[in-house]
């Protein structure tokens, strides 16, 4: 009959899905249904077993309220840790594996960062206040898939839309912008989706509202997905980057690092959009609120502008992965090589990257203990004339002899103390 719109194709179910059968899943599911509650599989479980994505952690929605929770895993010995109660959810231990178990909830109110929510037993009120159709999917213990806001659809499509109303998602909270593009990066084929990204650009002032942690969190995991370059290129086309990050970014450089090293960490990515000098470290680890092992990795590579003829040898190379730990090493190499055009595709790099495996760092053999027992006094002026040395030692590509610095030590102790007399 013309004008009806053609059915739909019927859902799949997920019974088969073993995180789903497992007898962890199955007791803690039945437990609140034999207590006259509804219990479903919500968000990254359901999204991520449709995709074919391992499924790492299961959140449960339930129409039982926190309290009922405790009571319940209380009286059944099962451990339980009231992880945020406010916002309605209790984690469960089940076996040795923790569920978070979340009541149903509306909005009450938002700011853009925090919401003030209500508990309800309407599961398409729940859905409706989540942020894309991909994590608005429940099922049931048996594997029956329900998906009020057609996430399914989204899903074959591998697309990442908001639910409902893009723009008053966003405003519910911003860091759904960043969300938005993380979940791309992961999952998404094609172009995102246009209405999306003219929201994210209307509210982009909001993102300056977001904590330092909360923007780190999305942006790094942003940097490694699979889509990472395709993503950071829409950010920047679209203006986004300044509302992210406190520096001038470069795009261009990112591109060619990921592109040479698809496995490079996420914190070297970040280097490689972000860093050109020591200050664009400090703001940007000050404004993602960055530890202090990434500080350290950010502050080694901000120092590695080369001079424009700068080029790679065996010889440098030993230097650097002397002077640092190989994890410090390998950063510098990579960076270094994708900073240049014109070097990236120098061989001598590959050999590089390679010669952790192949070469070991000696150790320097003199000590202040062989120096003392050759006559000298302990104090800082044996300390610089032992820095001295060392750095003549690198310097030569370690090739002076112990026997030879043993000499030039027992020289320059000599000629000190005719200074001296």
């Amino acid at each position: 009959m013309t004008g009806q719109k053609p059915e739909q194709d019927p859902l799949p179910s997920l019974q088969d899905q073993l995180w789903l059968r497992c007898d962890s899943t199955q007791r803690v599911m039945s437990l609140l249904e034999q207590a006259g509650y509804e219990a479903r599989v919500v968000g990254g479980a359901v999204r991520n077993a449709l995709l074919g994505k391992p499924v790492k952690d299961v959140d449960i929605a339930t129409t039982a309220q926190p309290e009922a929770v405790l009571a319940l895993a209380e009286e059944h010995s099962m451990r339980a840790i009231a992880t945020g109660l406010a916002h309605g959810t209790v984690t469960v231990i089940s076996g040795d594996t923790p569920y978070e178990i979340t009541t149903l909830r509306k909005d009450v109110s938002t700011d853009g960062r925090h919401a003030v929510v209500a508990f309800t037993d309407d599961w398409i009120s729940d859905a409706r206040r989540r942020d894309f159709t991909i994590n608005a999917m429940y099922c049931d213990r048996r594997g029956v898939l329900f998906d009020p806001v057609n996430g399914h659809a989204d899903i074959v499509e591998r697309q990442v839309r908001f639910v409902g109303d893009a723009r008053q998602r966003i405003e519910e909270d911003y860091l759904r912008s960043l969300r938005f593009f993380r979940f791309f990066a992961e999952y998404g084929q094609g172009s995102p989706d246009h209405e999306a990204l003219n929201e994210i650009v209307t509210c982009r002032a909001g993102l300056q509202k977001l904590s330092g942690e909360r923007i780190r969190q999305e942006l790094l995991k942003i940097l490694v997905a699979p889509r990472a370059v395709e993503m950071i290129q829409v950010i920047y086309e679209y203006g986004l980057l300044p509302y992210i990050l406190p520096v001038v970014p470069r795009p261009n450089h990112f591109s060619r690092l990921t592109g040479s090293y698809p496995d490079s960490s996420a914190i070297l990515r970040l280097a490689a959009l972000a860093v050109c000098t020591e200050e664009d470290c400090k703001r940007v680890s000050q404004h993602l609120k960055l530890s202090n092992s990434e500080t350290s990795t950010l502050l080694h590579v901000a120092a590695l502008n080369p001079p424009t003829r700068f080029s790679p040898s065996l010889r440098l190379g030993r230097r650097w992965l002397y002077e640092n730990a190989a994890s410090l090493y390998e950063a510098r190499v990579r960076f270094l090589q994708t900073s240049s055009y014109r070097q990236l595709a120098d061989p001598v790099w590959n050999t590089l990257i390679d010669l952790p495996e192949s070469w070991q760092p000696p150790t320097f053999p003199l000590s202040g203990r062989i120096a003392i027992e050759l006559g000298a006094e302990p104090g800082p002026e044996l300390g610089q004339l032992l820095a001295d040395i060392k750095a003549e030692w690198v310097d030569s590509d370690f090739k002076i002899t112990d026997h030879e610095l043993q000499t030039i030590l027992a020289e320059r102790l000599s000629n000190a103390q005719l200074d001296k007399s």
